[in-house]
């Protein structure tokens, strides 16, 4: 049985993080104004530097206080009621980014609530951006159909077909102001219409999408602890990390798919090392972005004014393929809903469910 008192703070929580909305709300208002100026100065040769205009968030200081007080009122509880105070807090963090859009405070928070590698992770990493800067770019040309092309190899078909495979509920929306190609929301998979991907592109960010995101949120609906809802610290990017392992293990994590990563990476660290919006697609060029793509990558590692959130996929990929081939049986946890690896081993815990290895 779960506890009023975590069944009340679910509540609290799940309210929070609708109201907060944090990666809607660090998209700019004036971004298709500004993405045009960018290109007319890049194609004049020209530096610019975006000025972005974001919505205000009036109430973003008083939730983040009862948010603060609530994870400090469960802080002190059993580790079933810390995994809730850990949600909180994160939240809170997630709020004061909001509140914070396009201020100078905003990068120093968003580099707490999307911190770099830890020093266990920095050499696997780098191993992995080397393997990815060195993999073969020779895959065979093949049609690149619109993600909306009534083609039943395009990304809204396949996506379609493997929501009625899985008979989930979730609908497609077009969003064409999508950053990605493809995102997932709470029973929505939003589609940017008119990108282009091949085929196997197509059956990769639907498998990414559907599997990786929307039916563990699907399966949390049905489960009696509302934390698979609601979400533990860090649970977005152990599921990012995940979608990432079910690619590779598919086999379709070609070699424009590990570009696109090594690209978002490095776009996010000439964020995190201060480099302005030219400076950065200047770099990302020198890297071998297409002149559009760089420009892109820019802005979304730029948005809010710097959140440089994709700093964390790859070491989130990393720590849950390690910790799964560690402990196989934490997956069945993940699947479940919004958890992170660390949340998904106390979980097992406390059920007694899988012995715990304590050094992973």
């Amino acid at each position: 049985m779960i506890p009023g008192r975590l069944l009340r703070a679910a509540s609290a929580l799940g309210q929070a993080e609708n109201r907060i909305r944090l990666l809607d709300r660090v998209v700019p208002l004036n971004l298709a104004r500004e993405r045009e100026r960018a290109r007319r100065a890049r194609h004049a040769g020209q530096a610019f530097e975006p000025s972005f205009e974001y919505a205000p968030f009036p109430d973003a200081a008083e939730l983040r206080a009862g948010l603060e007080r609530l994870a400090a009122e469960l802080g002190s509880g059993d580790p079933q009621a810390a995994l809730f105070s850990e949600r909180a807090a994160e939240l809170s963090l997630e709020a004061a980014l909001a509140e914070a859009l396009g201020s100078p405070a905003f990068a120093s928070l968003a580099r707490q609530r999307f911190p770099d590698a830890t020093s266990d992770e920095r050499e696997p990493l780098r191993a992995l951006l080397e393997a990815f800067e060195s993999a073969s770019r020779d895959e065979p040309e093949g049609p690149r159909l619109a993600a909306d092309s009534p083609d039943p190899r395009s990304l809204l078909r396949v996506l379609e077909r493997r929501l009625r495979e899985a008979r989930s509920s979730a609908r497609i929306e077009l969003r064409a102001e999508l950053g990605s190609v493809a995102a997932a929301g709470d029973g929505v998979i939003y589609v940017r219409p008119g990108a282009r991907l091949s085929p196997p592109e197509a059956e990769r960010v639907a498998l990414h999408e559907v599997e990786g995101h929307v039916l563990p949120r699907q399966r949390a609906r049905r489960e009696p602890n509302p934390l698979f809802s609601v979400g533990s610290r860090a649970a977005s990017e152990d599921e990012e990390g995940r979608a990432l392992l079910l690619e590779e293990r598919a086999g379709l994590q070609g070699s424009e798919r590990r570009r696109e990563l090594l690209l978002r990476h490095r776009a996010a660290v000439l964020v995190r090392a201060g480099g302005s919006f030219s400076e950065s697609v200047r770099a990302l060029e020198g890297e071998g972005a297409e002149p559009e793509r760089a420009l892109e990558l820019a802005l979304r590692a730029h948005r809010g004014g710097g959140l440089a959130r994709e700093i964390v996929y790859l070491p989130a990929f990393l720590r849950v393929k390690a910790g799964l081939s560690r402990e196989p049986g934490l997956e069945a946890w993940l699947e479940r809903g919004r958890v992170s690896l660390a949340a998904a081993r106390t979980l097992a815990e406390l059920q007694g469910s899988v012995s715990i290895n304590t050094g992973a």
